[in-house]
């Protein structure tokens, strides 16, 4: 019975429109996850490209449900990735880049210790140029320059040959 998100581009949902209130466990506990399963919730979505970017909110207007947890996982029920780190009621984000587009995924959302509360659910997709694939497009070189902090390796993972002139990786390359 997960909740559908059925527009994963630039989606929030209405502050603390969400809740685990009544919710019961289920389903094995994630590995990022140090707990738990307790009174999860569960979200499913389409991927329409091979980036997203999730972002549980959860304090003032934007709801209360202290030590949250938060994982994406595949069709098979495996986690790709999970974040439990941070304060009682700071933000929990994951970026993920692989994945399929066409196949159904899963948000699964708990707190620690049974904790009951409301939540803002975030959920951006995005083509990233964390392979060569999809590399971004300059356009126009010629005197070219981005915007402040335009662009960023946060999430980003490893792909493709180490260039000669490198004495380490990659590591979190983008192209």
């Amino acid at each position: 019975n997960a909740t559908l998100l059925a527009d994963v581009s630039n989606y929030c949902s209405a502050n603390a429109e969400f809740t685990n209130v009544g919710a019961t466990p289920d389903e094995a506990k994630p590995g990022s996850w140090y707990q738990g399963p307790n009174k999860n919730v569960w979200f499913k979505f389409q991927a329409i490209d091979n980036g997203i970017d999730i972002t549980f909110k959860t304090y003032g207007s934007e709801g209360y449900l202290y030590e949250g947890m938060i994982s994406l996982l595949d069709a098979n029920k495996q986690e790709l990735a999970g974040d439990v780190s941070g304060g009682s009621y700071d933000d929990r984000n994951i970026k993920y880049n692989n994945l399929i587009i066409g196949d159904w995924y899963y948000i699964n959302v708990d707190a620690e210790d049974g904790r009951i509360g409301t939540f803002t659910l975030c959920v951006d997709s995005y083509s990233t140029n964390d392979y060569f694939a999809n590399a971004t497009l300059l356009a126009d070189v010629s005197n070219y320059c981005s915007a402040n902090a335009e662009f960023t390796n946060v999430g980003a993972t490893p792909d493709e040959a180490k260039p000669g002139s490198w004495y380490q990786g990659p590591n979190k390359n983008v192209w």
